[in-house]
Order: structure tokens, then C-alpha cells, then sequence
């Protein structure tokens, strides 16, 4: 029921209670007009707004509400008529009272289009105004009179809606306008970071193959020169130019780190992971160094799975491990898990100097660091804890700091737990694979550098290997061998033609059986397409550029040792 048909019920209810009617015809067959302009009216407006009609047509709808404006306005103009009785002013102001209320608001609403104005006020003034002037009482003189005088009031109303209509039409383009202007800003804001994303990625990965180089020549170097027993000058140079190149590492690390974050959060993909897995790859990374220092780097076991994004969760921990094992001089690292309802708290203890608890936030912030205001680059750069923070921050990970000065510091992250995956899924965990029977490795990349002093570094080591320029030669060399199981391959990701190091596995795996043991290597920054192909296919990924020391951890245990 309308609004207009409530307010017909409630003029003929005030009717019968203060002048009585001869026969309830006439307010019955009033209140059934009204009715029926009211649902007229309602059902052409839901059908307008159910099949927004093309700018062509809205000049005919106009028309049409128009006309079924007026159609309500001649149903309420029957009020005076047909609820009017001889010899009584009550019957003559109320339904007056009513009408010039509902004319009043209708002409609010129509003031937006003219003839819909038109047609209300013509329409609901023009009878019961000719009407009552012929009847012979001077109240239904005077009604005539005062409905006629009340249409410059209904104009007046309906110019206010009318100018509050354009208003609000203006204020609604002007947003639109703004809206579609934000739009474009964010639109251009995001392909710049994304073109600022492809730049670094492709000038991380050209720039990481000779840096890459350049670390295992000096790392073959210095071995051989300590073997040699060479002049002590000479072997001393050396060992600088194998500091030079690890610090232009750390550099280059972290400020291609920095630059990758937000494309890595905007492509990030939270999946069930058991923490335990991503505790092992962290601590894998943060052992040799641990090792140099003698700490004791304890890993806690747990069965706890948590819904994350694997690669980011184990950069969040790596970052933190190390930044643990570079201030803690002596003592012990923890790496462990607790839950707690639907979440689970990650805690990395250290038994360091401690941070001051003024520094607290300072810590989160680029190149701050509170014992090296001089910028040694041999203590970091300060950006470990600002890529941990940018990546809770940008993944809803509370991430919190406490900390005894003299005592060691504990970081805790907060992440959702996930129910635990079926084992087909566990299956599909990025995991080392198990000790094989061989020490003869095949390398697979198209720069010329890192195959010619990764076979050098890897011979020094006492494993003999075979460096091939593509896919079709290493899977030649496979087919040659007489058990191509017993062999590891060692891929670079980014490889000359349309193969990429996961497709260049992929084949030769589906030739030779999944039994190849296998280790991606990568210079990409943004690499979340290549962490799910690498854990899809259950392989170890390595990022360049890659610590001998690390590689070595890596290989050891997927080689048989006897043969070296």
C-alpha cells in the first residue's frame, strides 16, 4: 500500500469520525481511485529502474510518469467531491487539508520534469476547484477559492525539488567524476609499480648472473690459494676481493628485496602449509652462519599447519633468523610454534644484547640500525626487519617485539592456523630429496659465466659435473648416462628460447621418472609463479645470488659423499 492510499484512509477515517457519511459508496470508490494511481504509479517506476532503458528512451518514460502522475493527482482531486456533505465545513477543509498535503509532496517528487508538475498540480487542482465554485455554499466558495490560491505554494515546492534534484544529479556527476579520476590515479599508480617491478625483476636478473660468477671465481680463488699455500699478500687480496663481492651481495639483496615486496603481497596466495616445512628450509638458510659463530640454532618441532603464503612466511623468518644469528654473539637461537584458538604464535628467541625498548619500533624502519650509526656495511644495511614488517603489514600478520637489554629479544608472529592437508597434498611440500648415489651434477643455464665457474666451484669441491647450455643437451647427456637417476640437475630458471627452468625439469622428468633429483636456481625477484611450480614438482629453489656455503648445504646430502 502507498503512502497516498494510507493518507486517503486516514482523511476518510477522519471523515466518518467528525462528519459522518451518507453511504459508504463514494469513499470507497475515492479511496479505490487512489489506490489503483498509487499502484499505477509504483509499478512504472519498479519497471524503469528493473530495465534501466537507454538514454533514447528516457524522454518516453518521462512522459509516461507524467501522465500517471497526473492520473494521481485527478484520483486524489476527487476527495473534496466525492466525501463533501451540504451544510458541513469539516467535510470541505479535511479532504482540502489532504489534498493540498499530497499535491504538495507529489510535486516535490515530479518537480525534476516539468510536465509531471504540470500534470499534478492541473489534474488534482482543476475539478475539485471547479466543483466546489458551483456549489451554492459560500465554505465550498471559499475552498475553491483557497485550492486555487495554494498552486503557487505547489510550484514553489515543486521548484525546491526540482533544484535539490539537480543539486544532488550535479554532487552525484562530481563524485563520478572524482571516482573515475581515482580510478585512472590507481590505475596509473599501478602500472607504474608494475613497470617499476618488470624493470627490477629483468635488471635483477641480468645483474645477478656475472655478480653470481664473480662470487664462485672468488670463492674457487680463495680455496685454492689456502690449498696452495700461496703467498700470504696474495691469498690476503684475495680474501678482500671475496668480501667485496659478498657485501655487493648483501646490497644488491636487499635493495632488490625492498623493491619486490609489494608485487610479491599483490600476487601472494595463502594455501594449508605445516609450519614444520617452513621452519626447515629458514633454518637451513641460517646454519652455516650459525655454525661460523658456534650458536645453537634449535628448530622446535610442530605439527601445526597454518594458512599462508609459503615463500612469504619463510622470507618473514629467514629475515628474522638472520637478523638473529648477525646480533647474537654468543648463546642460542629458537625457532618455534604454540597455538592459540584459531591462530598460531611463531617465536624467534634470541639470547643477543637485547633492544632497548625506545628503539622498538626504530628497528622496523629502512637502514636503521641502532649499534651501526656509522653505516659499516659489514653489520647490514637495516633492511631485514623493514621487509619482515611491510610483509605482516601488508599480509594482517601481527608481528610483535620484546626484548631485555643483556638478555636477547623474542619476535612473535601471529598468522591463522589451517586444518592439516590430506597426504597427497603433504606429498606435495617443497622437501630436499633424500641422499642419492652420486656426486656428478649436470648444470643447465645459457650464461656462459655461471656454467664455466659453477663446474669450477663444484670440481673444487671434488664433484665432478657437465655444464650444458639448454634443455636438448642436457637431456642428451641423460641419455647417454647409464643410470640417469643417479644424477643431479641444477637449472636456472630464466634460459635462453621459450623453456624455462621448471619446464626444462618437467621434461626431463616425464623421459626419465620423477626420481631425477633436481635444484632451481633463480635471479627473479618476483617469483610466486615459480615457488607453486617448484613446489608442485617438489624441488628446492635457490636465489641468486647464491653463497657457495649454501650451495653446498644444499647438495651435500642429495650426493653420495664416497664418490668425492
Amino acid at each position: 500500500m502507498g503512502s497516498s492510499t494510507l493518507g486517503a484512509v486516514l482523511i476518510i477515517g477522519l471523515c466518518v469520525l467528525f462528519v459522518g457519511v451518507d453511504s459508504g459508496q463514494r469513499p470507497l470508490l475515492w479511496l479505490s481511485a487512489v489506490a489503483a494511481s498509487d499502484a499505477f504509479l509504483t509499478t512504472l517506476d519498479r519497471l524503469f529502474h528493473s530495465r534501466n532503458p537507454p538514454d533514447a528512451e528516457l524522454l518516453g518514460w518521462g512522459w509516461a510518469r507524467a501522465i500517471a502522475s497526473g492520473a494521481r493527482g485527478a484520483a486524489w482531486g476527487l476527495g473534496p467531491i466525492l466525501l463533501y456533505k451540504q451544510a458541513t465545513i469539516a467535510s470541505v477543509m479535511i479532504p482540502f487539508w489532504g489534498l493540498i498535503s499530497l499535491l504538495a509532496a507529489s510535486a516535490y517528487t515530479a518537480g525534476p520534469f516539468f510536465p509531471s508538475l504540470v500534470a499534478t498540480v492541473v489534474c488534482g487542482v482543476a475539478p475539485p476547484s471547479i466543483w466546489l465554485a458551483l456549489e451554492p455554499e459560500p465554505s465550498a466558495h471559499l475552498a475553491a477559492l483557497l485550492l486555487a490560491l495554494s498552486v503557487p505554494f505547489i510550484c514553489f515546492v515543486g521548484a525546491v525539488g526540482r533544484r535539490n534534484s539537480e543539486r544532488s544529479i550535479a554532487g552525484q556527476l562530481e563524485l563520478a567524476a572524482i571516482l573515475d579520476l581515482q580510478k585512472q590515479q590507481t590505475k596509473l599508480v599501478s602500472d607504474t609499480l608494475a613497470e617499476r617491478t618488470r624493470f627490477f625483476t629483468a635488471a635483477g636478473h641480468d645483474l645477478r648472473q656475472p655478480l653470481q660468477a664473480l662470487e664462485f671465481y672468488a670463492s674457487i680463488a680463495a680455496t685454492k690459494l689456502r690449498d696452495a699455500r700461496a703467498d700470504p699478500e696474495l691469498t690476503q687480496i684475495v680474501d678482500r676481493v671475496e668480501d667485496c663481492v659478498d657485501n655487493l651481495n648483501r646490497q644488491f639483496n636487499a635493495i632488490l628485496g625492498v623493491a619486490g615486496i609489494e608485487a610479491a603481497i599483490a600476487n601472494s596466495k595463502s594455501v594449508a602449509t605445516p609450519l614444520q616445512v617452513a621452519f626447515e628450509r629458514s633454518a637451513m638458510a641460517a646454519y652455516p652462519e650459525a655454525e661460523l659463530k658456534n650458536l645453537r640454532l634449535t628448530v622446535m618441532p610442530t605439527a601445526i599447519w597454518v594458512n599462508v603464503d609459503p615463500a612469504l612466511l619463510q622470507r618473514v623468518l629467514s629475515n628474522l633468523l638472520s637478523n638473529a644469528v648477525k646480533f647474537t654473539p654468543r648463546g642460542r637461537i629458537l625457532l618455534g610454534a604454540r597455538r592459540r584458538g584459531a591462530v598460531a604464535d611463531i617465536w624467534v628467541l634470541d639470547t643477543g644484547p637485547g633492544i632497548p625498548e625506545a628503539h622498538h619500533d626504530d628497528i622496523f624502519k629502512e637502514y636503521y640500525q641502532i649499534h651501526n650509526k656509522e653505516r659499516a656495511p659489514e653489520h647490514g644495511f637495516g633492511l631485514g626487519l623493514a621487509i619482515v614488517r611491510r610483509i605482516c603489514s601488508g599480509l594482517h600478520w601481527p608481528l610483535q617485539v620484546r626484548s631485555t637489554v643483556g638478555r636477547g629479544s623474542s619476535f612473535r608472529l601471529t598468522v591463522a592456523v589451517a586444518a592439516a592437508a590430506s597426504a597427497a597434498d603433504e606429498g606435495n611440500e617443497v622437501r630436499f630429496a633424500s641422499p642419492g648415489q652420486t656426486s656428478h651434477i649436470i648444470i643447465v643455464d645459457d650464461d656462459d659465466f655461471i656454467r664455466d665457474s659453477l663446474e669450477r666451484l663444484l670440481r673444487s669441491w671434488g664433484w665432478s659435473a657437465t655444464s650444458c647450455r639448454s634443455a636438448e643437451q642436457a637431456i642428451g647427456y641423460l641419455r647417454a648416462s647409464d643410470d640417469p637417476c643417479s644424477l643431479i640437475v641444477l637449472v636456472d630458471y630464466r634460459l635462453a628460447g621459450q623453456d624455462d627452468g621448471l619446464a626444462v625439469i618437467d621434461r626431463i622428468r616425464a623421459e626419465f621418472g620423477a626420481a631425477i633429483k633436481a635444484v632451481l636456481m633463480t635471479g627473479d625477484i618476483d617469483s610466486t609463479v615459480l615457488s607453486d611450480g617448484a613446489k608442485d614438482l617438489a624441488i628446492p629453489v635457490l636465489r641468486k645470488p647464491i653463497k657457495p656455503i649454501r650451495l653446498r648445504a644444499l647438495l651435500t646430502p642429495m650426493a653420495d659423499t664416497r664418490d668425492a
